[in-house]
């Protein structure tokens, strides 16, 4: 995992088999951006989230991997 990103030490992490995983809001303050952006992001299919809670209005989840992937090539 990558202990060198800095949103690990302020985001609420969930832990599920050794894989940390951030919220939408999360996402959005570590990147910058706006829940808004990081959703248009999914939409388009640039940032892909590691899973989607249960229930129509359910919260995606995110790779703190793939989060500090996405950071470095934006």
């Amino acid at each position: 995992m990558s202990q060198g990103f800095g949103i690990c030490q302020t985001a609420m992490v969930w832990h599920m088999s050794n894989l940390e995983l951030l919220t939408t809001s999360e996402v959005a303050r570590s990147l910058g951006i706006t829940r808004q952006a990081v959703l248009a992001r999914v939409a388009s299919g640039s940032l892909v989230p590691t899973m989607k809670l249960p229930t129509s209005t359910g919260a995606y989840l995110f790779s703190v991997d793939d989060v500090a992937d996405a950071a470095a090539c934006a």
